[in-house]
């Protein structure tokens, strides 16, 4: 699952922030508010929809890590004590989808995107108020 999505969508998941931020400027600066609204609406519940189900592998893993911790594991016949103790330190290690090498998508990624997007419309909001002082 650690492979789940690659290299291929590093790109976009790199430069999503400032696609959205972009689309909200140009909602701002336009006329045509149902297009504007509509594509960041896409942009938003897209990204939405791959970080949620992240963080609910995310979760899962945790619940049944938990739950699995918590097995009466000395009740087990022995020969099922050692493939249990290795099942248990394999449920340990953590799971995420991501984007490889470095974006696990979950909630904080989407928390950082949309952080990011902000942060860049209020960039290019002060750009635009700055150019429109100097005409």
């Amino acid at each position: 699952m650690n492979y789940s999505i690659g290299m291929t969508h590093l790109c976009q998941y790199a430069l999503i922030s400032g696609v959205i931020a972009l689309v909200e400027y140009q909602l701002i600066v336009s006329s045509n508010m149902v297009t504007g609204i509509s594509q960041l609406l896409i942009l938003i519940i897209g990204e939405f929809m791959v970080c949620s189900a992240g963080q609910n592998l995310e979760d899962e893993r945790e619940a049944m890590a938990a739950s699995l911790y918590l097995t009466p594991w000395y009740k087990l016949p022995p020969e099922l004590r050692s493939t249990f103790t290795i099942f248990l330190a394999k449920m340990q290690m953590p799971l995420h989808f991501e984007a490889k090498p470095i974006i696990h998508l979950n909630y904080e990624f989407l928390m950082k995107v949309l952080k990011g997007s902000y942060t860049f419309l209020m960039f290019l909001q002060k750009k635009s108020s700055q150019t429109s002082t100097y005409r």
